[in-house]
């Protein structure tokens, strides 16, 4: 399945980017992928994803930041937390929108 939505991690520094770290939704999953010379991925299935929190401190308010905490039932990963992004409310509900269409679609297939 294509990329349903994604994000990058804003972290900079005299205009220099100090974080390559990208957020993906896709069909299955949420995923991170961090790093550029070395690669660190993680990734969560979204049948396990419980709950959504969109935290904005001070500074971020200033910035246009957010961080998602998104609680999870995987024991391996139990909260994934998406740190400083553009548009938390807008990636939270993008991931709402998932989890509820992986939801229906595991249902149709068991029935």
């Amino acid at each position: 399945m294509a990329t349903a939505f994604s994000a990058k991690r804003c972290s900079r520094l005299f205009g220099l980017p100090l974080s390559l770290t990208h957020y993906v939704i896709d069909g299955e999953s949420l995923s991170e992928q961090t790093g550029l010379f070395s690669v660190t991925a993680k990734a969560v299935s979204l049948s396990h994803v419980r709950n959504m929190v969109v935290v904005r401190s001070t500074w971020q308010k200033l910035f246009g930041l957010s961080t998602v905490h998104v609680a999870t039932a995987d024991p391996a990963l139990p909260e994934f937390i998406v740190h400083n992004i553009r548009g938390g409310k807008v990636f939270a509900a993008k991931l709402q929108q998932a989890t509820e269409a992986a939801s229906s679609l595991r249902q149709i297939v068991t029935e």
